[in-house]
């Protein structure tokens, strides 16, 4: 029972991924934001959707979870963006190996405070920033995740004291 709401799980973060990927070729590449806003939302579902299930509360299981889905994310995402950039007739990973070449650019958009200033950066990374910024995506993703699938889960004494680690 377990293994097919798995499978569920997976369909629902590939489709968010896609839904996603569109946004980031038609926008900008958000790193971090995109991750923390639907890992959270998207483990508080499958913890609530999970819930019946004594193996989800066991903290292994939502640590592989967290970690699984996260790298399922990243990837589906980043297929879906590549998809959306390939010209006709070229391999949908083209516009990957062109942005790991340095032939490519996305272009993000991102904000960050530097003592009292609120700052503003925009461009387009390529290569080594490109690899980074979308393993900080993968890692903020399964860390809002998980939080989101503790969430997710039911609170109360007899939750906890039932299916304790």
């Amino acid at each position: 029972m377990w293994f097919k709401k798995r499978c569920v799980f997976s369909l629902v973060i590939i489709i968010a991924a896609a839904i996603l990927g569109v946004i980031r070729y038609k926008i900008y590449f958000f790193p971090g934001l995109q991750g923390i806003i639907v890992g959270m939302l998207l483990g508080a579902i499958i913890g609530k959707l999970g819930s019946n299930s004594e193996e989800m509360y066991s903290f292994h299981c939502r640590i592989h979870t967290s970690l699984a889905f996260s790298v399922l994310f990243v990837i589906a995402q980043t297929i879906m963006v590549s998809i959306l950039n390939t010209g006709h007739g070229d391999h949908i990973f083209t516009w990957i190996w062109n942005i790991l070449n340095g032939n490519a650019k996305e272009y993000f958009a991102s904000a960050g405070k530097t003592g009292p200033i609120l700052k503003t950066a925009s461009g387009g990374i390529d290569g080594f920033w490109w690899i980074f910024m979308s393993i900080m995506e993968t890692v903020l993703f399964a860390f809002s995740f998980l939080m989101g699938l503790i969430l997710g889960l039911p609170s109360g004494k007899n939750a906890r004291i039932k299916y304790r680690d």
